[in-house]
């Protein structure tokens, strides 16, 4: 059963010459799963729209679920998918996917977002934070892209996840069940500040510190705090300083603009249900004449 699991979740290699070859913003596949995920959301947005809240709750309550559920699955199934000879050294491909990341932390702890009433005095950067990391991934998945089949197990399960994970944010907002304000700016950057420790943490004890190279070589990538995301100077002592630095402010700079893409859509709104009400008026009082 492993190796015929193996056979069907591997993750298969592709030329760059084929059409089914998966590459970060070079091929068709990057920007139909984004444009996928887009749909998808604003799809589910405008039928949501129309529902009763009882039902925009329910909805909500079921996707941290999903998430979490995608999540838990993966740990069983990545270690068999990445088998290559000894399974006892492939089970180690799965650490990566250990809550460290700002993705998979927010996989974990949105579903305590939803449901626990003591979190509900932060819960709007919860929604935050869960919209701007999987962004982030899906405008720039270099990770799970590469040489590989586009539609292998890897692949899926990645995009799966970050949509569903940033589902939740935006309906959160859209469907009015989560109140988001720029007021609430110190609380992102305390709850990303968290995040942030969380996943040095996780670096530190995974990796070597004996020099800037082996601190890059060894262990992960968590919060993309060695590499910066873009690789530009790794194992350079004055770049593993930097680095993080600028890691932390892009995520924020990105949770600002969500933050105003929110307020925007606020005014928007306000703006068409005040037309509305002046046009329903004018009505009344033609029909009163």
């Amino acid at each position: 059963m492993r190796d015929f699991l193996h056979t069907i979740l591997k993750d298969y290699e592709v030329s760059k010459e084929s059409f089914w070859h998966a590459d970060a913003f070079t091929s068709f596949w990057h920007y139909f799963y984004f444009g996928l995920i887009a749909v998808c959301i604003i799809v589910s947005a405008i039928i949501l729209n129309k529902q009763s809240d009882k039902v925009k709750k329910k909805v909500l309550d079921i996707l941290p679920f999903i998430v979490i559920g995608l999540y838990i699955s993966d740990l069983f199934l990545r270690p068999i998918a990445q088998l290559e000879g000894d399974f006892q050294q492939s089970i180690g491909g799965y650490l990566d996917k250990l809550p460290f990341h700002i993705c998979t932390a927010m996989g974990v702890v949105c579903v305590f977002a939803q449901h626990s009433k003591k979190l509900s005095f932060i819960k709007g950067p919860f929604v935050i934070l869960s919209i701007v990391g999987p962004l982030m991934y899906i405008v720039a998945p270099i990770g799970v892209f590469g040489d590989r089949f586009a539609l292998c197990y890897n692949t899926l399960q990645t995009i799966a996840f970050h949509g569903v994970l940033m589902a939740w944010g935006v309906l959160s907002i859209t469907t009015g069940q989560v109140k988001v304000t720029i007021k609430n700016w110190y609380k992102t950057l305390a709850l990303q500040g968290v995040l942030f420790f969380w996943a040095l943490f996780g670096n530190i004890i995974f990796s070597d510190m004996t020099n800037a190279q082996t601190w890059v070589d060894s262990g992960y990538d968590w919060f993309f705090l060695k590499s910066g995301a873009f690789y530009i100077a790794c194992g350079e002592l004055w770049y593993a300083i930097i680095a993080p630095i600028g890691v932390f402010c892009a995520i924020y700079l990105v949770a600002i603009g969500v933050y105003g893409c929110a307020h925007l859509g606020y005014f928007i709104a306000g703006k068409c249900k005040k037309n509305k009400v002046v046009a329903e008026e004018k009505v009344e009082e033609t029909a009163l004449v």
